[in-house]
């Protein structure tokens, strides 16, 4: 009699997780709430408009470590107006920042090898990048921290913002030509881009503007 009361109790048991996982799974693969956008690998969300900047993409950074691939990071692209960039594959003018939310623990020294291998940058300045950035990320990442790497209008300093959870946003900039384009190609250059899933998601959102810009004229016509 006991035993059958066990396994009773067992069953019970599965019974009731069921339900539970049913809407654990529908809680994960929920949409964004309304001003969000998630992307999708990782499910971190980006807000769809950050200090007057538009998101024009969302893509995964992906690293294989041995033979396994493992998600870095998610990035967001922002920029002015989509309107501004209809036609463009890559942003290179006005105001545009690249957000990096982090989906595991990262070591400083990493996250800046692969952020200090910009192209076509003086190398003092590019050493200069590097020792900030070593600065200013300490040891480690964690899991949920951000970095945000932004550029104004006429690009002369790139300012770098990093969020993490235990203290306030550490800002700083460093000042060098051609920096903020040498950062933002290793992400949406021609060659090697650190996320070709950003680049599509860019791709395709302006894209879509440009079609939506050319019914409008269309109609206007």
């Amino acid at each position: 009699m006991a035993q059958k009361i066990v396994v009773s109790w067992k069953v019970l048991v599965a019974v009731a997780l069921v339900p539970m996982a049913y809407w654990l799974s529908l809680s994960k693969s929920s949409p964004a709430a309304e001003g969000f956008t998630v992307e999708p690998k990782t499910g971190i969300t980006f807000e769809q408009r950050s200090e007057g900047l538009d998101l024009l993409g969302v893509g995964v950074r992906v690293k294989k470590i041995g033979p396994i691939p493992v998600k870095v990071y998610a990035a967001g692209l922002y920029g002015g107006s989509k309107r501004d960039y209809a036609g463009l594959t890559a942003p290179k003018s006005g105001k545009r920042s690249l957000r990096l939310v982090f989906a595991r623990d990262v070591g400083g020294k990493t996250i800046v090898d692969a952020l200090g291998s910009v192209k076509k940058v003086d190398e003092n300045v590019r050493e200069t990048f590097k020792t900030v950035m070593l600065q200013l990320l300490g040891p480690t990442l964690k899991r949920g921290e951000q970095i945000t790497l932004s550029c104004p209008a006429r690009a002369s300093s790139l300012a770098v913002d990093v969020l993490r959870k235990s203290t306030a946003k550490d800002t700083t900039s460093v000042h060098g030509r051609d920096l903020c384009d040498g950062v933002f190609d290793l992400f949406l250059g021609p060659k090697d881009p650190v996320s070709p899933a950003l680049v599509a998601s860019v791709k395709a959102t302006l894209s879509n503007t440009e079609k939506g810009s050319s019914s409008s004229k269309k109609k206007a016509s």
